[in-house]
């Protein structure tokens, strides 16, 4: 989702599998090695709002946002929403709002663009306190989607009983979209991101190193659980 031409791509694998109902999107990432993460600007701006009441971070936001509805054709729709955001988050005003801001603006961006129905990962996923319900948002999610064909859901934060916003460790859109597919007894669930498969190291050390053609399940969990 770093930008126009990667949000056009997964529009296209979207309209080309009339299986995939549900989309689950993360914040934009870096489009160069230079980049800022939208989340990592997202941090800083919360700290800026919370020690000066301020937000001029928050025009880094707003000009990513803005260059990429542009470049879809949708920026009036963007403006309205990036304005509304800006408000919410001084209104709630609590860290976990306002760095999910970049799942939701990116959802908003997809849902647009693809005249699909969005909706707010608030309405789907469940925290007890800081630790995420598992049951709760089965039953919330499944219940809440049943009678839906198409929605993008933004990734990585739901909200507790009480309504406030919590968040999911970094990566946590990846986690959202499983739970999704759970919950709607998905028969597939992909995991899309922008690099062609699994790599035998570290392409910011190594020069384009090779693609690992196949891997087992417990060759993929012992490389999970060295990072």
């Amino acid at each position: 989702m770093a930008n126009a031409q990667t949000i056009k791509q997964v529009a296209q694998i979207i309209k080309d599998d009339v299986d995939i109902h549900f989309v689950v999107v993360s914040a934009p990432g870096k489009r160069t090695k230079e980049d800022i993460k939208v989340t990592d600007v997202l941090f800083s701006l919360a700290e800026e709002i919370f020690t000066h009441n301020s937000h001029r971070q928050f025009e880094i936001v707003r000009q990513r946002f803005l260059t990429i509805a542009e470049e879809l054709g949708i920026k009036d729709t963007i403006e309205e929403a990036l304005d509304q955001t800006l408000d919410d988050m001084y209104e709630v005003k609590t860290l976990p709002f306002i760095v999910s801001r970049g799942e939701y603006l990116s959802a908003v961006v997809l849902s647009t663009y693809l005249k699909y129905e969005f909706v707010d990962a608030t309405d789907l996923i469940r925290f007890r306190g800081m630790t995420l319900d598992h049951g709760k948002t089965n039953q919330q999610a499944r219940s809440f989607l049943k009678n839906k064909k198409y929605a993008v859901i933004p990734g990585f934060y739901g909200t507790t009983p009480g309504g406030e916003v919590r968040t999911m460790p970094r990566g946590g859109s990846d986690i959202t979209g499983a739970l999704i597919a759970r919950a709607v007894k998905a028969k597939m669930y992909e995991n899309w991101t922008d690099v062609d498969g699994f790599l035998i190291c570290d392409p910011n050390v190594v020069k384009n190193p090779a693609i690992i053609e196949t891997m087992t399940y417990k060759e993929l969990r012992l490389l999970s659980f060295m990072g």
